[in-house]
Parts: C-alpha cells; structure tokens; sequence
C-alpha cells in the first residue's frame, strides 16, 4: 500500500509526537510508519515524543533502506553554494516547492521540521503554509546489478 500523510497522521500524533522524521521517511520509502518508528528507536536516532536532527544523518538513513540521496539545496550546509535561493531565484515555501520540482520524492526541510515531497504532492500538515524551506534532498532507490554468470564459451578471446 502507498504510504501518504493522510494514511499516517492519526495513527501517527495518537501514538507519538514530534514524529515528523518518522512520517516523512515512511512515505518517501513506502513503509509502514511503525517499522520506521521501531528502527529509528533502536538505532538511536530518537527517542518517543524527541525529534532529531534528520539531516544529519540523512545520507544513513537513505542507505539503511535502499535508497540514495542528492543534495538539491541547502541553507546551512557548510561550503554549499545550492542554497534555495541560489538555485530557484526565488525563497520556497510548503505551498510553493511542489512548482519548483519534478515528480520525484524528496525530503523537504523547514526549521525543526521535515516532510516528504511524493509526486508532486507535499505530503504533510504544512501543505498550502508559507514556511520557509531551507533545505531540499531527492532521494532515489538505489538500482542493484544482477551479477551475471556467463561462463567461458567458445568464443572467449581473453587468452590473447
């Protein structure tokens, strides 16, 4: 089942808070949000009720489910010349991203919080608000190579 924010939310505030990490990467890994609350607490990202500082282990995270991350822009990321501004002309904000970007996920940063961007759709309590967002990461699954068993033929030429 696609996971999406309006699936999530009831569940998600009656049992938790400040879970906005939690909901974001269950919906931009299509996993249920209490396999990603379970392994967020058991590798010590957070803690129930506690947010944490996503970002900075954001490249981890994406890994830990398959999937690879590209930095699109970034406020505070030291060195970075990709700030929002610098990349799109213009500030972003939850009700404007989704112009700016194609359909693919990201995960979209505000201050002190987080959201998943899926299809186009901000998929989140700040859809339509004017948050400033500072930070932008598309996350793509990570394409595995079948190894190949191709054994010697009579056509093999690597003894010349």
């Amino acid at each position: 089942m696609e996971q999406n924010y309006n699936h999530m939310k009831k569940f998600a505030y009656d049992n938790d808070n400040n879970c906005c990490t939690v909901i974001a990467t269950a919906i931009a890994f299509n996993q249920p949000f209490e396999k990603v609350q379970k392994d967020f607490f058991k590798k010590g990202y957070r803690k129930k009720g506690k947010g944490f500082y996503f970002f900075d282990h954001v490249e981890k995270i994406s890994k830990e489910y398959g999937f690879k991350i590209e930095w699109i822009a970034d406020n505070y990321r030291e060195y970075s010349q990709n700030t929002i501004k610098s990349t799109f002309n213009k500030g972003l904000t939850p009700k404007t991203v989704a112009d700016y970007l194609d359909l693919n996920t990201y995960f979209v940063g505000t201050k002190g919080h987080v959201f998943a961007l899926k299809g186009g759709i901000v998929e989140d309590w700040t859809r339509n608000r004017k948050h400033y967002v500072q930070r932008i990461v598309r996350v793509e699954p990570i394409k595995k190579v079948k190894s190949l068993n191709i054994s010697k033929s009579k056509f093999d030429f690597s003894q010349f």
